[in-house]
Order: C-alpha cells, then structure tokens, then sequence
C-alpha cells in the first residue's frame, strides 16, 4: 500500500510541474544578490522550470528536516526501550531473590 501512496504521490508531483512548466513559458532572470541566473546570454530559464526547481528545492530541504526529526526520535525510542528492558530486568531479579525478615 505505501509503495502505491508514493507512486501516486510522485504521479501527482509530476503532473503539477508539467502543469506549472505549460501554464507559465515566460523567460525570466533571475536576480541573486551577488549575480544574476542565468549569467551567460545562450542559457535561459522559464519561469516554469524556475518554480518547478524552487518546489523540488523546498521539498528536498523539508524531507531532510524531516529526517532529522525522525532520526532524534528514533534515538530516543531506542533508548528508551533499552532502560525499560533494563527495569524489566532489575524486576525478575529482585523476584528470584528471598524475602529477609
């Protein structure tokens, strides 16, 4: 079922660039702080292809956000499990030992 999600989910994302890429043909440049995309006058870039890279860009910063997060969670589960298998354990123990009056 997830391998369907995702094939969807990249149908989707596909179909939305194509669409961004047919719905916007203007060329455009783009200006940075310290130069200008693209820089040489042969190069050009639509404001399609530019939206489309800034979706690709945003997506790929979120998904490593993302695995991050997951990552510190997944730490701490593991650390977590292992303390409680640590009491679990330190609780068999103190049954097998006698009762002192």
């Amino acid at each position: 079922m997830g391998t369907l999600l995702k094939t969807l989910l990249f149908l989707f994302f596909v179909a939305m660039g194509v669409a961004i890429g047919v719905g916007n043909p203007q060329e455009v440049v783009v200006n940075f702080f310290v130069g200008k995309f693209p820089s040489s006058p042969d190069l050009k870039i639509t404001l399609g292809m530019l939206l489309s890279g800034t979706l690709l860009v945003g997506a790929c910063i979120g998904f490593l956000v993302s695995v991050t997060v997951v990552w510190g969670l997944k730490i701490e589960n593991l650390r977590l499990k292992r303390r409680m298998q640590s009491a679990v354990d330190e609780v068999k123990n103190l049954r097998k030992l006698p009762i002192q009056d």
